[in-house]
């Protein structure tokens, strides 16, 4: 009669063999760092909720892996050695891998460190923005000044409302264009009389133009600057201008630790965050914002995903950093420019919305980043893929890509903005553009 070998409980198993034991360990470690993640965000920022939502996934994995393992230890007792061999392999590439990974992460630092991110609030306009609750800054009204940009030393005046553009009263006789955006349309690195709104005023003398741009803006605060500036000026047709950068676009906390409020996604709703906006805050409080905001998008499995194989390694990898940004720009090169993340689409969406309710119309001209002339073969069709978001929401938009592409390199000052001569050969069909929705409304 043959003895039956007795059956030990199966947590005993498991910690007794020797693959499934590193298997079962491998859990308990995603277990606890679930829960580390769960109850530290957001003081570890984007990586807690990070790694208790891509536990989330691994563990009912894991411990499917360990089941199926013990079930077939048991059944081909056989199969031990080939298990142990792949466990010992396992262990010895993971341990390679982290000393190589390691290695070249000390020589980039080395020579190419993270470029720091600042988190005290400074003025890089030197007293000219303005702390406003709702938009994070606007400009000093009456503000006169020299200022030193990359491209030479230029005069830099606003009128009594805090725009650099001319003083001027309301005429009711003639229909209102107001352009919105960031640097761009400001004219930042040059002179005012070689930005798009003197020269707007020469194609269209039977319309009355203003500038309610200001630098730095994101598509957030462009769209709050509709709301709280454009509006009342009760405009025909608005254009939206701005230095588009792909890659990086997404509604932000902080520029040079000046605060802003920003936007997330809660389904298909924008949460407004950050508001009423505190101005002038010390680095350390900051910080706290900037963790805070990272931790706020991560919100699944998806966004998990795509913080620790993108946003974590920009921000903490010098190594991660050049993969990231060589993956991005092959991507670039085969697809093209990548599209609006889901916030922007949300925020460009809602935008067009307000300036239609408002009987309006809406016209968005992003100036191309001058790498895409610099690396990419083909970069009107990569801008493509990118405009092609706006559109895709219905949006009236006017590629510049191919005004510069002859002679880019004379086309954009030092500061990477689109100087005068560009501005010549944007502002004739621009103007074509806002003179046939004039004359349709």
């Amino acid at each position: 009669m043959t003895e039956s070998r007795p059956r030990h409980n199966w947590m005993i198993r498991a910690l007794t063999t020797p693959i499934v034991r590193w298997i079962t360990w491998f859990g308990i470690v995603i277990a606890i760092g679930m829960a580390v993640g769960r109850w530290t965000a957001p003081a570890l920022g984007g990586l807690g909720p990070a790694i208790f939502w891509i536990g989330v996934v691994a563990r009912p994995f894991v411990l499917t892996t360990a089941v199926v393992l013990l079930h077939l230890i048991e059944h081909y007792p056989n199969i031990r050695p080939a298990l142990r061999s792949i466990s010992q392999a396992c262990g010895v590439a993971t341990f390679i891998g982290a000393l190589a990974l390691a290695t070249l992460e000390a020589q980039y630092r080395a020579f190419h460190p993270i470029p720091a991110m600042e988190f005290e609030s400074k003025d890089p306009l030197i007293y000219l923005q303005r702390p406003d609750p709702d938009l994070g800054w606007r400009s000093a009204p009456n503000y006169s000044l020299p200022m030193d940009f990359l491209s030479g030393t230029r005069g830099f005046t606003t009128n009594s409302l805090g725009f650099r553009d001319i003083e001027q009263e309301l005429d009711l006789t003639k229909p209102r264009v107001v352009i919105i955006g960031d640097s761009f349309p400001l004219g930042w690195g040059g002179d005012v009389e070689d930005s798009i709104t003197p020269l707007l005023r020469k194609t269209l003398p039977e319309a009355q133009i203003f500038n309610a741009s200001w630098q730095a803006y994101t598509k957030d605060q462009i769209r709050w600057s509709y709301q709280n500036l454009a509006r009342p000026l009760k405009p025909k047709v608005v254009v939206m201008m701005l230095m588009s950068d792909p890659f990086r676009d997404t509604s932000l906390p902080l520029y040079f630790g000046l605060r802003k409020p920003y936007n997330l996604l809660d389904g298909d709703k924008l949460i407004l965050a950050g508001t009423p906006v505190e101005f002038y805050k010390n680095a350390e409080e900051n910080r706290a914002y900037y963790i805070e905001w990272q931790a706020r998008r991560v919100s699944g499995p998806v966004s998990a995903w795509r913080y620790l194989t993108h946003d974590f390694l920009l921000a903490y990898s010098a190594f991660g950093r050049q993969v990231v940004t060589t993956l991005e720009w092959r991507d670039a090169q085969r697809l093209g420019m990548p599209p609006l993340d889901a916030v922007e689409s949300k925020i460009m969406s809602t935008l067009r919305a307000e300036v239609e309710a408002d009987g309006a119309h809406l016209i968005v001209v992003p100036s191309p980043r001058v790498d895409i002339f610099k690396v990419l073969k083909d970069p009107v069709r990569a801008m493509q893929r990118y405009l092609d978001d706006y559109r895709h929401l219905g949006i009236d938009t006017m590629d510049i890509t191919p005004l510069l592409l002859k002679d880019w390199p004379q086309c954009f000052n030092g500061d990477k903005h689109p100087n005068a001569l560009a501005i010549q050969r944007i502002h004739g069909p621009l103007g074509d553009r806002i003179r046939a929705q004039l004359g349709s409304n």
